[in-house]
């Protein structure tokens, strides 16, 4: 593939080290989130709201500043590498919007999908158009928090389904609970969930 190069996005999630790692054997970009100061991280990224910035962010970066550019949803006069998310260019991009009916302006577009920071990391990857393939660690979804599972996952994997539908390889842990249908299985709907019923389960229904 002509000028593409490996990308890791790197979550907190317990391979997230082993993601690491593999930044080091490619010698390739790395990017975290949030609190993460690695070393071989190339961008960070910090998606929260203002008001989380100015109450928790802006202290962590006045001790800790990364030297690394930061995506924000916009540029911080206080964060000198803070760098603005892309939103427009990655909404005309994507090619998806929700329509929805105001009673004083009409129908107008919403904004794109966006429910957790991977998913800002995963799409921009894609916007950028030169990243194959991607790792994903350290997005493990381990944590029983029902906001991960519920609302943050199916962003994940909103996006992957556009990158391997763009030709675009991910590699993701064994154990990563993306891409499954439940805590402990990769279910595959009819063989391995609500298998094939006995001939006595068939017959106690016939009767």
């Amino acid at each position: 593939m002509e000028n593409k190069r490996p990308l890791v996005i790197l979550g907190a999630g317990p391979t997230m080290k082993e993601g690491l790692q593999i930044a080091r054997d490619q010698r390739c970009e790395a990017w975290g989130c949030n609190y993460m100061t690695d070393p071989e991280l190339t961008r960070l990224f910090q998606m929260h709201g203002d008001s989380f910035i100015r109450s928790r962010f802006l202290a962590f970066y006045l001790e800790n500043p990364p030297k690394v550019p930061i995506v924000m949803q916009r540029k911080w006069a206080e964060i000198p590498t803070s760098v603005a998310f892309p939103m427009r260019q990655h909404a005309e991009h994507i090619g998806f919007s929700r329509m929805r009916i105001n009673s004083r302006d009409g129908i107008r577009q919403s904004n794109p999908y966006h429910a957790c920071t991977m998913g800002y990391m995963l799409s921009l990857a894609l916007l950028h158009g030169c990243y194959d393939p991607i790792y994903i660690y350290g997005v493990d979804f381990y944590s029983e928090l029902r906001h991960e599972s519920t609302y943050e996952r199916p962003s994940v994997e909103f996006y992957m389904g556009w990158a391997l539908a763009s030709g675009v390889t991910l590699e993701i842990p064994e154990n990563s609970r993306l891409l499954t249908t439940s805590d402990n299985h990769r279910q595959v709907y009819g063989l391995e969930w609500n298998p094939a019923l006995s001939i006595a389960e068939v017959e106690a229904l016939s009767q």
